[in-house]
């Protein structure tokens, strides 16, 4: 690879990493790595790294979320069952 591509890779890899569509920066740069004939299974390896971790992520926020719905939902109700009987209440005034 010469320096002159692979300047033009960065600097288009730069200039499409930012796009702001989300989703679009991979398409975009996939295109661009086709056009420029660059090496794609490391693009692709990258990709199918991305998608595991993003599974992952989204499985044990399905594992985690219920739990913590839960346990925020019985700690609040008191506390702002206080703070709305505070709220309420009525204070005595001396004149």
């Amino acid at each position: 690879m010469t320096p002159e591509k692979m300047a033009l890779s960065l600097a288009l890899g730069g200039a499409l990493g930012v796009f702001p569509a989300l989703g679009c920066t991979t398409l975009l740069c996939t295109l661009v790595a086709i056009v420029l004939r660059l090496n794609l299974p490391a693009a692709w390896a990258a990709v199918r790294f991305l998608w595991t971790t993003t599974w992952h992520a989204i499985v044990a926020w399905g594992l985690i979320a219920p739990v913590f719905v839960g346990l925020a939902y019985l700690i609040l109700t008191p506390v702002l069952q206080r703070v709305l009987h505070r709220e309420v209440t009525p204070t005595a005034q001396t004149d």
